[in-house]
């Protein structure tokens, strides 16, 4: 008989723990107190489900908090639009490579402009023997190096000066000393060589 007595409290305090737990359940969800859950409870025969209902039509629930989600993000505070952001620096760096590439080409373009305005005129006893293009003297240059070069030097002993002439004739001004200096020198080495010979 102990025994028994032992098995139905053990049950009932089950009973009761099952039934705590709806309560505690429906206090939650429904936002409602302890009385009127287990009440509920009681009036649906302990189904949670049809309790909540219960209290729903008797307007005894709370509302639940309303959450929006926003889609949009531009109007939320410290959004920034990334795409936005990558397409603006890609267009900057394009930009700035266009800048760098552009001003090599103006570059370019200037030199070209003024190397065919100007010219190397070479004279001898004042009178032109040749007028070239500084581009065009410039990759005779590049191309046949070593032997202009001794054709100039030779052409100094023989009385040929070398100027640069054209628009920028304020740019050229210390070429043209600096290759008068180079003739006055071959002059010099030349008149001291007729010096000791004759």
């Amino acid at each position: 008989m102990e025994k028994e007595s032992k098995k139905r409290n053990q049950r009932n305090e089950g009973m009761k723990m099952e039934e705590f737990e709806k309560v505690e359940k429906l206090v939650d969800r429904a936002g409602v107190t302890y009385e009127e859950a287990k009440e509920a409870l009681e009036k649906n025969n302990g189904d949670i489900l049809d309790a909540m209902v219960y209290l729903e039509k008797n307007g005894k629930t709370k509302k639940p908090d309303q959450s929006s989600y926003k889609t949009n993000n531009q109007e939320q505070p410290g959004y920034e639009n990334v795409t936005a952001k990558v397409e603006e620096s890609r267009q900057q760096g394009e930009k700035e490579e266009k800048s760098v590439f552009s001003k090599i080409w103006d570059g370019i373009k200037y030199l070209l402009k003024k190397g065919s305005e100007n010219f190397v005129q070479v004279k001898r006893k004042e009178e032109t023997i040749i007028k070239i293009p500084i581009l065009l003297f410039v990759i005779l240059m590049l191309c046949f190096w070593e032997v202009l070069l001794i054709l100039i030097i030779a052409s100094l002993f023989l009385d040929c000066r070398y100027t640069l002439v054209g628009s920028d004739e304020d740019g050229v001004e210390p070429i043209n000393r600096a290759m008068d200096q180079a003739a006055d020198f071959a002059d010099t080495i030349k008149s001291e060589v007729d010096k000791k010979n004759g």
